[in-house]
Formats: structure tokens, C-alpha cells, sequence
């Protein structure tokens, strides 16, 4: 699965979530009637749901199908560490001292 068409499904459950004001403990549309709304595949729409259950914003239940949850900040806490984290890695295995001793490297 694309991750860019991962992020766009997300984008769009979100922006179903929010649009129709639902709320904890409410329950999205099945896979089924989500491939109609969203025209889209069903491996996209387990994607984009993937997402946000791993996020802890939405739950799977046998008897009641994708609920939304009470947001834990913690686990997107632990998800956003790691990802700056990551980031600040990146940059400083790039980043090389000998370039502030060469002022012609400045520019």
C-alpha cells in the first residue's frame, strides 16, 4: 500500500469523523459503506484504519464493528518522540564540524 494513499485515507476518516461531529464511543460507517463514500478500495480503507487504531482513536469490536475512542495522548506522545527523535538523528549524522571551519562552504 502507497503510504501517501495511506495518509490520504486517514485524512478522509478524520475528516468524516469531524463532520459529522461523532464523538467517543460512536460507530463508523463498515468497510463496506466506506468504500462507497470514500471511492475507494478496501485495502485502502483498512489502511487509513489501520492508522488510527495504532494512533489509539479508533477500536474494532466483533459486535459493534469501528468505534472512535477517548484519545490516549500517550501513545501519540511515545509516536511523536520517536519520530523527532529520528529526525534530530538525521541531521546530526549529516551535520560535519569541518563545515564551520570553511567559510567558503557557507553558502
Amino acid at each position: 500500500m502507497d503510504i501517501q494513499k495511506s495518509e490520504q485515507m486517514v485524512d478522509l476518516i478524520l475528516s468524516h469523523i469531524i463532520d459529522n461531529k461523532l464523538k467517543p464511543g460512536d460507530k463508523l460507517p463498515s468497510e463496506e459503506e466506506m468504500t462507497m463514500l470514500f471511492k475507494a478500495s478496501r485495502v485502502s480503507i483498512r489502511e487509513g484504519l489501520r492508522g488510527l487504531k495504532f494512533l489509539g482513536l479508533l477500536k474494532s469490536t466483533t459486535s459493534r464493528g469501528t468505534v472512535i475512542q477517548e484519545m490516549d495522548f500517550s501513545i501519540l506522545t511515545r509516536c511523536l518522540g520517536f519520530k523527532l527523535q529520528s529526525a534530530i538523528f538525521r541531521i546530526v549524522s549529516c551535520w560535519k564540524p569541518d563545515w564551520l571551519l570553511k567559510p567558503e562552504l557557507w553558502n
